[in-house]
């Protein structure tokens, strides 16, 4: 019992690391700096949580899944990330194409893996995931 309690209490801060550094960035894009929000954000992510998001990006679909699975986030922490990598996509798209469409399929591969982890699937996400999916076909056009 006393074990279970000391992982919750690591994936309860995990989640708030999570919060803080996603806070920060929505805090550098309200005054502008979606590219230095962007940079410093992936800083944090790695420095403290060792999550690599550029690597999350660029490795085989495969490879995705073994590496999101041993971050040990809980389904809701994991839809923060994704959350994350949606803002990077979306602004991407503005500046490279080719590169944000990259990135928005790679968040709908993100949310299969997070549907075979997950018990739930709720209306937003359905939105989301939607919302992608016709962005993606706007753009490809």
């Amino acid at each position: 019992m006393e074990r279970r309690d000391l992982i919750k209490d690591q994936i309860e801060q995990l989640g708030k690391v999570l919060g803080t550094i996603i806070a920060g960035f929505f805090g550098l894009k309200s005054q502008g700096k979606v590219e230095q929000g962007i940079e410093i954000t992936n800083e944090k992510f790695k420095e403290e949580m060792d999550i690599d998001i550029n690597k999350i990006l660029r490795i085989e679909y495969s490879d995705l899944s073994i590496y999101l699975s041993n971050l040990k986030l809980s389904p809701e922490q994991f839809e923060k990330l994704i959350d994350y990598i949606i803002e990077i996509g979306e602004y991407t798209l503005n500046t490279d194409k080719k590169k944000g469409i990259n990135i928005l399929e790679r968040v709908l591969e993100m949310y299969t893996i997070l549907d075979t982890k997950s018990n739930t699937y709720s209306f937003t996400r359905i939105k989301k995931e939607k919302r992608i999916k016709d962005l993606l076909e706007e753009k490809v056009k």
